[in-house]
């Protein structure tokens, strides 16, 4: 099997983001590195994205990421003979939820997005 692939633009990555209900958030401590599928909200901010994702305010992303802000976020999705990749380096932050009791808001802002289209040739 071959592959070769081309960057996504701007427009391209907007559009996977609106399309995609999940995505895989990625925290680390201590070189042990934990990866979650989440659901997410997004917004466009200056030359960046902000996140949003709801969770439990216990864990190990929580616990991993009260310790180290750097997280990574993996979106996929397949497009006919293709797959679209985009990955996301930024830094998290906890915040309290103000609708729940046990739920915190889990805030990545990004300082780097990356986007690709990988053509597969069987």
């Amino acid at each position: 099997m071959r592959s070769n692939s081309r960057e996504l633009n701007l427009n391209e990555i907007i559009n996977m983001f609106n399309k995609v209900q999940y995505c895989r958030l990625a925290v680390c401590e201590n070189n042990q590195p934990y990866v979650v599928p989440m659901s997410f909200r997004y917004k466009c901010e200056g030359n960046g994205f902000k996140f949003l994702f709801n969770s439990l305010n216990e864990g190990v992303k929580i616990k991993f990421l009260s310790r180290n802000s750097k997280v990574c976020i993996e979106f996929d999705r397949n497009v006919g003979n293709a797959i679209d990749s985009i990955i996301v380096i930024g830094s998290g932050r906890i915040f309290n939820d103000p609708c729940g009791d046990r739920s915190v808001i889990l805030e990545v802002i990004s300082s780097k997005v990356t986007g690709k289209r990988t053509f597969l040739e069987i």
